[in-house]
């Protein structure tokens, strides 16, 4: 994911790890990547899930 977004793996680590919070264009893209919606994302609501 992090060579998809041209992010580093480290930083994309420390927002698996909840390290840090990516702003919302980062979050965007993210979620596109994995085809979900940012609220599911940032907050883990299952019924927010799928886009």
């Amino acid at each position: 994911m992090a060579k998809f977004l041209n992010y580093s793996i480290p930083v994309i680590g420390r927002y698996e790890l909840e390290e840090m919070t990516p702003n919302i264009e980062v979050a965007k893209n993210i979620s596109n990547h994995l085809n979900i919606k940012v609220g599911y994302l940032l907050e883990g609501n299952r019924q927010s899930r799928f886009v």
